[in-house]
């Protein structure tokens, strides 16, 4: 009886043991492999890269838990917005073409080229500025960029300011903020990074002369 009452003690312990290691080997996370690795780093790059790209949907801290229906509201018109009309890539300190038409004038549409000096805003109330200088005089048009009179935001050059926006350009020369408005098209490669404005636009203001 002592024997078999052994025998059974020793049976309990060897089961114990196996589904100890059992437990702790399921319990282990799997490694990652090379491939799951890169691709989540590829998904937190173009979640990173998304942030610059389109601005306009990233929620104020104070106004995300404030208005959930409504940020989800303007979202979904936001999409079905890009549904229709093609918005691309721009950054503060890019060349762009942006097509209106005119709500005095059916048929007619209005054209403006111009270098983005800031964008701000977020939701259905995101906007840009565009500045040019035309016959000596600036001129800025702040578009909003879910407006459904735009018919057409075309990228002429895009480049990219180290600057978050470039209102400075009110107060150097004109030379900086003047476009062609027969400016073609420059071709950039996606897989290329933005190129980066020239640095002597941030040294313009040196060279203004003031008016006491």
């Amino acid at each position: 009886m002592a024997a078999f009452g052994r025998v059974l003690l020793r049976s309990r312990q060897n089961l114990c043991l196996r589904w100890s290691s059992s437990t702790v080997e399921a319990a282990r996370p799997a490694a990652a492999t090379p491939d799951i690795t890169e691709s989540m780093q590829e998904q937190k790059s173009r979640r990173k890269s998304r942030r610059f790209i389109s601005p306009e949907f990233i929620i104020p801290r104070g106004m995300r838990a404030d208005f959930p229906t409504k940020n989800h509201v303007e979202r979904m018109d936001m999409l079905r917005r890009r549904a229709v009309i093609d918005i691309p890539e721009f950054y503060v300190g890019s060349i762009l073409s942006v097509l209106t038409s005119d709500p005095y004038a059916p048929g007619s549409f209005q054209q403006f080229v111009g270098i983005c000096i800031k964008r701000g805003g977020y939701g259905l109330g995101a906007t840009f500025t565009l500045r040019n200088v035309i016959n000596g005089q600036g001129i800025e048009i702040c578009y909003e960029l879910y407006n459904p009179t735009i018919n057409q935001v075309q990228v002429l050059k895009l480049q990219k300011s180290v600057d978050p926006h470039m209102v400075y350009l009110r107060d150097a020369l004109p030379e900086y903020s003047t476009i062609d408005f027969n400016l073609a098209p420059v071709q950039h490669n996606p897989e290329d990074p933005v190129p980066v404005l020239d640095v002597s636009l941030l040294f313009a203001l040196c060279t203004v002369t003031f008016v006491p």
